[in-house]
């Protein structure tokens, strides 16, 4: 009543008493109920040891089941052989102690595939564990290398994974969410790698914002903790993003493949080489022209010298 009247104001006095009503009629029948159960509650349960019969109640007849008794007692199935058990499983992607783990181009996403091939729920099970458990440490071992390979490597984990995956989940909410979060950290290894390559990716925006994984329904305390470890990272990636996008196609000088060219001599040498190719083939090209051009005139002149004459 309090709360109705600081929001409405004064109360009609007929609203007032058919509220009043209806709450003490709510709380006469609720508090008769209560004094019901505890009424039945109290009552004694009769108690008569002296009227039970236990040999009775503690032997069973078993009268349909003599046939069983007797043909088990007779010990008549001594000569009846159990079935050959010869289970085959497939080999799975991951060993159980994980020795074989490796992210590296080649024979694992062989091995991944083919364990998609022989059995599919297994395989991308075997995967997502590797991912959570072992990702982690296989790029902190190669993020100060400067070798492409790795990210190559992990693109075609990338797409393999995410072809199986997106099938097989289709219709599940909860395996669609793991698939997308262990992309989500496949993801993120490679942006890892990628910058300790090229630093001045750090200053373009990672195009992956934190409310794409924010839907995700996780269900272990652990996927969560991953989830919120991916979210901090493109927060991050954000807020150190200072000169736009690196998809951009305006040329400019904050643009990544001008800063690129000019911090890569490499590139630096092919456009001289372009250069000086070009202005070559361009000076032989007007040395041509000018010489078929004097040619032509030549022959121009020696045309002139000769009168033409119709054929008689």
């Amino acid at each position: 009543m309090t709360k109705l009247h600081r929001r409405f104001g004064p109360i009609n006095n007929q609203l007032l008493k058919f509220l009043n009503k209806a709450g003490n009629n709510a709380f006469n029948f609720r508090y008769e109920q209560w004094e019901s159960i505890q009424k039945c509650q109290a009552q004694l349960i009769h108690w008569a040891p002296d009227t039970l019969d236990f040999e009775k109640d503690t032997i069973l007849s078993l009268t349909n089941s003599r046939s069983q008794i007797d043909r088990i007692l007779t010990d008549e199935s001594e000569g009846i052989a159990p079935p050959l058990f010869q289970p085959q499983e497939p080999r799975r992607y991951a060993s159980p102690d994980h020795t074989n783990v490796d992210f590296g181009a080649g024979n694992g996403v062989k091995r991944l595939r083919k364990a998609i091939a022989a059995n599919a729920v297994l395989a991308l099970a075997d995967f997502e564990e590797t991912v959570q458990t072992h990702l982690e440490n296989w790029v902190s071992q190669r993020n100060h290398s400067d070798n492409t390979a790795p990210c190559a490597s992990l693109a075609k984990y990338f797409q393999v994974y995410s072809d199986a995956a997106s099938k097989l989940y289709e219709l599940n909410v909860e395996e669609w969410s793991i698939m997308l979060l262990t992309l989500f950290e496949l993801w993120m290894a490679i942006d890892r790698l990628a910058i300790a390559q090229l630093p001045s990716l750090r200053d373009y925006d990672p195009e992956v914002s934190p409310a794409l994984i924010e839907p995700l329904l996780l269900r272990t305390f652990k996927s969560t903790q991953r989830g919120i470890c991916i979210m901090n990272y493109c927060r991050m990636r954000a807020k150190r993003a200072m000169r736009g996008s690196v998809f951009s196609d305006v040329s400019s000088e904050n643009s990544f493949g001008v800063r690129y060219f000019r911090a890569s001599p490499h590139l630096q040498r092919i456009e001289s080489n372009i250069v000086q190719t070009a202005q070559s083939e361009r000076s032989a090209t007007i040395r041509d022209l000018l010489t078929k051009r004097k040619l032509y005139e030549d022959l121009m002149l020696k045309a002139g010298e000769h009168p033409f004459r119709l054929p008689s």
